[in-house]
């Protein structure tokens, strides 16, 4: 699984998209430690 900090997702959205829906998620950590989870959604 890949950790992207909050810069590198603004800078590389598609990319954390596209691992997103391979992986079933991409996590974005802060700077402050707390970290996010983008998941794709079934329709």
């Amino acid at each position: 699984m890949t950790i992207y900090t909050y810069s590198e997702a603004r800078q590389k959205l598609a990319s954390v998209l596209d691992q997103a829906q391979v992986n079933g998620e991409a996590l974005i950590k802060r700077k402050d430690g707390s970290t996010f989870v983008v998941k794709p959604v079934t329709s």
